[in-house]
């Protein structure tokens, strides 16, 4: 048997250790392309699902607008409604500030009213028993007055028939 030949370091090339790391190489490389492959299938179904949910939004963003639209409108209605409700509102007031001057001017004049009619009922009673007074001494003078007739003729006869 013969002893092989030794090859001397420096003459030939290995092929083998080059050709291991190239296909490891590529091994890692398929690794990675199928992860780069998954990651890009990944963010395509996300961007679909953002386009999708833009549109969505878009819808709901349009929805919202005209909701906003419509809340400035009724905003609008009701701030024109509360500026006329204040508007009768402070004609009311006004309106029952002079009934109330007005009940307090009548209630001073039915008290004043009131008094006079004492002092008037007082001055009447007064003037009532003043004149009852003044009757009894006008029927007082009548009676005497008369009297005194009835005395001048007992002695205008007397005086006559004296005469005679």
């Amino acid at each position: 048997m013969r002893k092989r030949a030794r090859p001397q370091a420096g003459t030939g090339v290995q092929m083998f250790p080059f050709l291991d790391a190239l296909i490891c190489t590529m091994g890692a490389l398929l690794v990675l392309l199928h992860a780069f492959a998954r990651h890009g299938d990944i963010q395509a179904d996300k961007l679909a699902e953002m386009q999708a949910s833009s549109s969505e939004s878009l819808e709901t963003l349009d929805e919202v607008q005209w909701r906003i639209a419509q809340l400035k409108d009724a905003r609008e209605k009701t701030e024109a409604q509360l500026s006329e409700e204040r508007a009768r509102l402070s004609h009311i007031e006004d309106h029952e500030r002079r009934l109330r001057e007005q009940f307090n001017q009548l209630k001073i004049a039915a008290e004043e009213l009131a008094k006079a009619e004492n002092a008037d009922s007082k001055d009447s009673q007064q003037a009532t028993n003043n004149l009852a007074a003044i009757g009894a001494r006008v029927e007082r003078a009548r009676v005497e007055a008369a009297e005194a007739r009835r005395a001048s003729q007992e002695r205008a006869g007397d005086v006559l028939g004296r005469a005679v």
